[in-house]
């Protein structure tokens, strides 16, 4: 998953990129920490998180700490700082699902 992981963080930016009614993107916040983000076009011209993930790269033990996970699609919509097992398992998996979507979206391009 880490090289997935690398291969995201080299090519996605703050710049949406388009693909099948999605919009992907990348948004840096400092050195290691960083928003993956999958939007769908809401009213009037804005986007909605579907799903939003912050987290932290911690080089050292080559780890992915998660710091938020934002969902405004879903009903009821989510945002939570992951604390528990549960909602660090939940977090996880949506992260590696996420991680793939966005390798197809720049593989397929």
């Amino acid at each position: 998953m880490m090289d997935k992981l690398e291969f995201v963080l080299a090519h996605f930016t703050e710049e949406r990129v388009y693909h099948n009614g999605e919009y992907y993107r990348l948004k840096k916040f400092d050195n290691d920490t960083y928003e993956l983000e999958v939007s769908i076009s809401g009213a009037c011209g804005t986007f909605e998180s579907h799903p939003a993930i912050k987290f932290k790269l911690m080089p050292e033990s080559n780890q992915v700490l998660f710091l938020s996970y934002r969902d405004v699609v879903v009903n009821p919509m989510k945002s939570f700082k992951p604390e528990s097992e549960a909602e660090l398992d939940f977090v996880r998996l949506a992260f590696e699902q996420l991680v793939d979507k966005c390798d197809q979206v720049k593989s397929s391009s």
